[in-house]
């Protein structure tokens, strides 16, 4: 019933966007290997898995590490952020480098790099580190955060303390220049703020949000970068009042930017909104999308010429069950739960390619052990949607789907170590494997890390990966490259 409906409702929101891609999840892990050729036919080239360097170690091998945030452009530049834990003398810092994905191996080692600290070394730095495994729905969005423009234009953004006044702070890196500016504050205000999130826009401007706490709500701020004057704007109200400890989801469609968000309404309650944000003017329009329920995990992309908002919301049976809303035109198609298996899901991502959407999540099985908890995902297009696919089978939390823009989509997720597969539509999910990881970091054919903050970018023919690891026993950034 549910997903009789769900395919009606996607069919009517997506209609024009063509024919469509066919259904080849199963409920079985993937497989690797090619679908047979068809003599006489022209068959495409045969699936060859990307190349991934083995990871080498990028923060301080003296301090604690946290957040590690990459991205990576069509010429192979790589930009990497992180933050390092304050130690007897020092505070908690941020870190970025500049670097090339097809960085000779003799070169693939911190002394090699340049590494510049972005903050000044004087107040605290904050870094989100509630990545939990097993009971949270939300999949919280960490500070530092990094964003890159098609033209190579880097921004960090990240929140500072010192002691009184939290400052929402930023530096750029304009490719010309070859460095990165002084950190400058967009925002001081002695009231908390928390959960950041930067986007580069399609016209090298960028946007970044933060929550900050008021009397009695959480407002929702916002503060653009233009790439005509190279300069930060004024800070600006997206929204007077949003759920704490929920994420707000941010794209870009058509030249606009849109942010989709929660407020609580009561106890069992809470409302989804979408705002339109005008750059130009500093106003956004907010459309009401959903108001009952309560809700979590929020994730938004543009796809096919829509918008289409993912959450987890709580269903009858008191669990998570993964829900998604679709707009057309102007109007936002309620959809019903995705999946209508037990057990609560979070930590929700998606990705689209041609004319698939795809949508992953992690999904507790009938026990809350992290080894039991499964990777799932659905597809879905103009002609509806397929059946739930497990991905992968003994754990999963915080995947990071990405289009590559090589005709291929990419998975990376967190178990007892950093796993990954590749898609390529129509023929399905290829093998799970772990192509990155540090020789000494390999027990037993299975590679060891140390948190679940990890993160992929792929562009063409380049890819970057970063993770956490433990070397010598500290909690260490690692990055792998592809080319």
């Amino acid at each position: 019933m549910k997903k009789t409906t769900l395919a009606l409702i996607i069919s009517m929101a997506l209609v024009g966007c063509g024919g469509g891609g066919s259904s080849d999840s199963t409920s079985a892990p993937p497989s690797a290997g090619n679908p047979p050729g068809n003599p006489g036919a022209e068959n495409p080239p045969p699936y060859q898995a990307r190349s991934w360097t083995p990871g080498f170690q990028l923060s301080n091998p003296n301090r604690q590490a946290h957040n590690p945030t990459v991205s990576v452009l069509n010429n192979g530049t790589v930009l990497a952020a992180w933050a390092e834990a304050a130690t007897d003398d020092k505070p908690s810092a941020v870190f970025a480098s500049v670097l090339r994905a097809d960085l000779p191996e003799a070169e693939r080692q911190r002394d090699a790099l340049q590494i510049s600290q972005l903050d000044d070394g004087i107040d605290s730095v904050l870094v989100n580190t509630r990545w939990n495994f097993t009971g949270e729905v939300e999949r919280f969005t960490p500070s530092p955060q990094l964003a890159v423009s098609a033209d190579g234009v880097g921004h960090v953004a990240w929140l500072q303390n010192d002691g009184v006044t939290t400052s929402v702070y930023v530096a750029d890196y304009v490719p010309q220049g070859g460095s990165w500016s002084a950190a400058f504050s967009v925002e001081s205000t002695d009231e908390p703020c928390s959960e950041i999130k930067l986007m580069a826009l399609e016209n090298g401007d960028a946007v970044l949000l933060w929550k900050q706490a008021g009397v009695d709500t959480i407002a929702l701020k916002g503060v653009a970068y233009y790439a005509n004057t190279g300069s930060w704007g004024a800070v600006f109200d997206v929204a007077g009042d949003v759920k704490a400890d929920a994420n707000v989801a941010i794209w870009e469609r058509d030249g606009s930017v849109f942010v989709g968000y929660l407020a609580s309404v009561d106890a069992e309650n809470d409302r989804l909104s979408v705002a339109n944000l005008d750059l130009t003017s500093l106003m956004a329009t907010t459309k009401e999308v959903d108001s009952a329920g309560l809700k979590g995990s929020v994730v938004g992309t543009a796809f096919d010429g829509n918008d289409v908002l993912v959450w987890a919301e709580l269903d009858e049976y008191g669990y998570y069950s993964v829900m998604a809303a679709a707009s057309s035109g102007s109007e936002w198609q309620a959809v019903p739960q995705i999946e209508d298996l037990p057990y609560d899901v979070g930590h929700i991502a998606v990705s689209g390619i041609d004319d698939e959407l795809h949508i992953a999540w992690r999904h507790k099985e009938q026990s809350s052990v992290a080894v039991l908890h499964d990777l799932k995902s659905v597809t879905y297009s103009a002609t509806g949607i397929s059946d739930v696919q497990t991905l992968f089978d003994s754990g999963a939390a915080n995947p990071v789907l990405v289009n590559g823009g090589d005709g291929k989509m990419y998975a990376q997720w967190f178990t007892s170590h950093t796993k990954y597969s590749e898609y390529v539509p129509g023929e399905g999910w290829k093998a799970v494997t772990q192509p990155f990881c540090m020789p000494s970091a390999v027990i037993s054919g299975s590679c060891f890390n140390s948190g679940t903050e990890h993160t992929m970018a792929v562009a063409g023919d380049y890819g970057v990966s970063a993770w956490l690891e433990s070397v010598d026993d500290t909690r260490s950034v690692v990055i792998s490259l592809s080319d």
